[in-house]
């Protein structure tokens, strides 16, 4: 299968310094879904 995204230790934080990400490591690969849903739903 043919990889075509890859996320190597993403990390973000908002301004206030709330983390909302931390070291993500994520591989999709050609014919794949993928969902990222947060606490709440969204």
């Amino acid at each position: 299968m043919e990889e075509i995204i890859r996320i190597d230790n993403l990390s973000f934080s908002y301004p206030d310094g709330q983390q909302a990400l931390t070291d993500i490591n994520l591989t999709i690969y050609q014919g794949e879904s993928v969902a990222l849903i947060g606490p709440n739903g969204a």
